[in-house]
């Protein structure tokens, strides 16, 4: 989702500007592609519990910042980034070109 939006909670410039490029990436494939029937899209989770993430999300102060950012009030839960990867992969999708699509809780919405 740092893709999509920037943030106030950790200066992070380096990783947005990484996540913008693949937004941007998406958008360059989908329309380079498309005319050969290739769909692109990608998918912009927003904070998920893992391995990885669990020493943030799990400190005080960010699980408050997350609180107010988060409009469902809550981290992703294991299988909510799931629904969105099988649609994009269904042919339920197949008229869905150049997308990013947050599953973020509403982050990017406020």
């Amino acid at each position: 989702m740092y893709g999509l939006v920037g943030n106030m909670a950790a200066t992070c410039a380096p990783y947005h500007a990484a996540k913008g490029g693949v937004v941007n990436l998406t958008r360059a494939l989908a329309a380079e592609w498309g005319k050969d029937g290739i769909t692109v899209n990608s998918i912009c989770p927003g904070y998920f519990w893992t391995p990885l993430t669990k020493d943030t999300l799990e400190t005080d102060w960010f699980a408050a910042y997350a609180k107010g950012a988060i409009p469902l009030g809550r981290y992703g839960k294991e299988g909510e980034l799931d629904t969105c990867a099988l649609f994009l992969a269904s042919p339920a999708s197949s008229y869905v070109n150049g997308q990013n699509i947050a599953v973020d809780g509403g982050y990017t919405a406020i």
